[in-house]
């Protein structure tokens, strides 16, 4: 009798193990790099902190106080579901993970854990989708969300 529940328990831990993988990858020149996967699967990219504002939309969550004191970081999520939203932290991802994969311009990389989602990297700028087609194009000196 005990040896299904620890059979199931298990499964589910290693079913959890599966989903909290996380992997790197950046852009060739080094200005975006990104982190996904994790127990919520979610991609995470950034650019240098930004020596000047880069107008963005900002929303009420964002930001509102601490260090940035409501200026955007240069750090932006996107999860499976919703919109693209901005981070206060900044956390410099891939340029110091070993195993951090350069992403090639105008090859579309899948991101392993999130069938559907993907990120195309092209002349200094990276572009990322859901599965339901929201996203982000982030480059140093710019971001728009869609």
């Amino acid at each position: 009798m005990r040896t299904l529940p620890i059979a199931a328990a298990a499964i589910l831990l290693a079913a959890a193990g599966t989903h909290a993988r996380v992997a790197f990858f950046h852009s060739v020149d080094g200005q975006i790099t990104c982190r996904y996967g994790g127990y919520v699967p979610q991609l995470t990219c950034e650019i240098p902190p930004p020596t000047k504002p880069i107008p963005v939309e900002c929303e009420p969550q964002d930001c509102p106080f601490g260090t940035w004191n409501g200026q955007w970081s240069g750090n932006i999520s996107l999860f499976a579901k919703g919109s693209a939203h901005l981070n206060c932290n900044h956390h410099n991802y891939a340029k110091f993970q070993a195993g951090s994969y350069a992403l090639p311009d105008n090859q579309p990389f899948k991101l392993f854990n999130q069938p559907g989602w993907q990120c195309t990297a092209q002349s200094g700028s990276l572009s990322c989708t859901n599965t339901e087609g929201h996203g982000f194009q982030i480059s140093p000196d710019s971001l728009y969300r869609f």
